[in-house]
């Protein structure tokens, strides 16, 4: 969405370096493991070329000086009073009439405060989708929530204000508030807030935007009442939280602030967030950074891959030598294959370029696997230690087993030298070794299971993260080359035949065909699944994946996409939350202009939906169980929550009721409304002068 920095091309080349030297699934290296990587990586840096080198030395140089993302927000100060502003905002709700009169009033001067090429585009789009016919609210407010998830907000406000006259409703009129609210609006939203607030009382979605009206007007003691009310209503509000955070700090309650902010970030994560806490002198803990995603239990299918079981009587080390043989030589044989194909991709240079990404959820990903290091750590000793004392403990068990199997020979010789032949002493050996084999098979098979164990959970859960923080060619990489490694590791285990006892006289006499080892199966292939698809009528669609957010146009606005990108690259809002009902949801009710909506505000429920007038966080007057949760900041999408049993293959297609619409026929069925809480905003985004209004 925005060009790379020179930083981030260092980071790319730094980690990409890195990859390409040190094995990124491999057990925790140990200290002389370390510094073996570190002379390598030194030898893989020495042998980049002169242009490379030139690169990674400037941004080197950079790194120290250039702000870390989110940092340009950090100090952001309570703004100062504004009492002429204040003084603008009407005390009390206005009645029908008065509120749809100051919405028209609204809607030239939010056209004036667009640049004009903003205006030009907004307007195109208003007009195509008028021409198309249809629910034009619908699909006014369908765009102008698509463009604000892609960071046209100039524009998304003029379509979402000419939505809000169409429609009258309390959704649309709320949407309009908030993008107006963090494009430095706040007296014009005020009223806007003041009166939904007053049909529909404890809606947290709009008390937050209206306490965050009330901070951007510099009422500072408001603003933190009403925050306060919305954070009783959703502990855990994104947006609330940071701006309650922010007003508690300036006021010099420190340890109110860190709560705050602690509580916001369990709402929605941002690195930015994960900053201000630490500049707080909060620590960031697992518990803080939730992951709603349901992690795949076997995503790469390596619970298939079973090495033959150990030896438990004196038959089975006959019966299953060749399975283990077996068993190994085609791991070996399919270990070779991958580490072969690690060495081609390590061998293209370019993909050094794209090592480092940043998506929507990179950051959060990151932290999972930080917070995580210690535990897998602390896994990765036990787990080997225990094997490594099992493979001892039949080390020692053999040393016994033969010191017993030659005294019994001893005495064979001694008891039995007039014997012809000697004496039969296969039953007495097959008793000792037995045993053995009992003793050691139960501590080996324990040992191997928890090993084993171990590194499929490790290897599952670090690769599922890795989708969310490496580039597609990176990623291809990272999982060739976890393939190999944990082929390695199935080499280790041996059949517990520590003294060679198949080759012994008495086993010739154990006739009994042998049973080939299975093929070794195949891997699965982790698939970077949809997070979410939204499809959004006279806007197009958005695919948010794994480590990146694909953008796909319709007609009405492709004619102007390079024009669109550059109004992108510009300041956007800093942080906001949309909170979309992704299950169906039957919505009606009366217009916010209707003077009876003064006397009775309500919503009416459809069948299947919880009727709960004033719940939020989401629709107006609406609770329901399926929702996605959108979490922004200047750099775009930061955090994404699937809650209430959302499939993350969910599709939401915006509806055409005015408080949504009709799903479309590829997602029959599928409902969805957004419900947009607005954050505090260091400028006011690209393209939109709030002075016009």
């Amino acid at each position: 969405m925005r060009a790379k920095s020179l930083r981030t091309v260092c980071r790319a080349l730094l980690v990409a370096t890195v990859c390409a030297v040190v094995p990124a699934l491999a057990q925790m290296p140990s200290s002389e493991e370390m510094e073996e990587a570190m002379r390598e990586m030194q030898q893989a840096m020495e042998e980049l070329s002169p242009e490379q080198r030139k690169v990674l030395e400037q941004a080197l140089q950079q790194m120290d000086t250039e702000p870390a993302p989110g940092a340009e927000d950090d100090d952001i100060t309570v703004p100062g009073r504004d009492a002429a502003r204040i003084a603008a905002v009407p005390k009390t709700a206005l009645t029908g009439a008065q509120l749809k009169a100051h919405v028209e009033t609204l809607q030239p001067g939010i056209a004036n405060a667009l640049t004009p090429e903003a205006r030009e585009r907004a307007r195109a789009i208003e007009t195509a989708l008028r021409k198309d016919g249809g629910d034009t609210a619908a699909k006014l407010s369908a765009a102008a929530n698509g463009l604000a998830a892609w960071g046209a907000w100039p524009e998304a406000t003029y379509l979402m204000g000419m939505a809000a006259l169409a429609s009258g409703s309390a959704q649309d009129l709320n949407n309009l508030a908030a993008f107006l609210t963090m494009q430095r609006a706040g007296h014009v939203a005020a009223p806007i807030l003041i009166t939904l607030d007053a049909r529909y009382p404890n809606n947290s979605t709009l008390l937050n935007n209206l306490g965050h009206a009330w901070f951007d007007l510099g009422e500072i003691e408001e603003a933190e009442r009403v925050l306060t009310l919305a954070v009783r209503r959703t502990p855990n509000h994104p947006q609330a939280n940071v701006t309650k955070s922010r007003i508690e700090e300036a006021r010099g309650d420190n340890a109110a602030a860190i709560g705050s902010m602690r509580m916001g970030i369990q709402g929605g994560f941002s690195e930015e967030k994960a900053q201000r806490l630490a500049k707080l002198g909060g620590k960031l803990d697992p518990g803080d950074v939730r992951w709603t995603m349901k992690l795949p239990a076997d995503a790469l299918g390596l619970s298939k891959f079973v090495p033959p079981p150990f030896a438990k009587k004196p038959l089975e080390l006959v019966t299953l030598a060749p399975q283990w043989q077996e068993f190994q030589s085609r791991a070996r044989a399919e270990a070779e294959k991958f580490e072969a194909q690690v060495e081609v991709l390590q061998a293209q240079q370019p993909w050094l370029a794209d090592a480092a990404v940043r998506g929507p959820l990179t950051a959060k990903a990151q932290r999972m696997s930080e917070f995580d290091s210690a535990s897998w750590t602390r896994r990765r000793k036990a787990a080997y230690d225990g094997f490594t004392d099992a493979v001892q403990f039949e080390q020692d068990a053999s040393r016994k087993l033969y010191a017993q199997l030659v005294a019994i020979a001893e005495e064979d010789h001694i008891r039995c030298r007039h014997v012809p032949g000697g004496c039969d002493t296969c039953p007495q050996e097959f008793d000792v070794i037995e045993k053995y084999l009992q003793a050691t098979s139960v501590r080996l098979d324990r040992a191997l299971r928890d090993l084993l164990d171990f590194e499929r959970q490790y290897t599952n859960e670090h690769l599922y993260y890795a989708q969310f923080t490496q580039s597609p060619r990176t990623f291809e990489f990272t999982v060739t080359q976890a393939k190999a490694m944990f082929l390695n590791v199935l080499q280790g285990p041996t059949l517990n035949d520590g003294p060679g006892l198949a080759q012994y006289p008495c086993f010739v006499l154990l006739k009994a065909a042998t049973r080939s080892g299975s093929k070794l199966p195949d891997f699965d292939d982790i698939n970077c699944e949809h997070i979410v698809h939204l499809s959004v009528p006279g806007f197009g669609s958005i695919h948010v994946r794994c480590n990146r957010m694909e953008t796909t146009l319709d007609p009405i606005v492709l004619p102007i996409e390079a024009s669109w990108i550059e109004d992108l690259n510009q300041d956007r809002v800093l942080r906001a939350s949309a909170e979309i009902v992704i299950e169906g949801v039957t919505v009606g009710g009366h217009g916010e202009f209707d003077e009876q909506g003064l006397k009775s505000g309500h919503v009416a429920v459809g069948a299947g939906v919880d009727e709960s007038v004033g719940a939020g966080p989401l629709q107006v007057g609406v609770r329901a169980e399926g929702k996605l949760g959108i979490e922004f900041d200047r750099s775009g999408i930061t955090d994404i929550r699937i809650e209430g049993g959302v499939s993350s293959k969910a599709s939401a297609t915006v509806a055409s009721t005015p408080f949504g619409g009709a799903s479309s026929s590829a997602n029959a069925g599928v409902n969805s409304a957004w419900s947009w809480n607005a954050g505090t905003s260091a400028s006011a985004s690209g393209g939109f002068d709030a002075t016009a209004l």
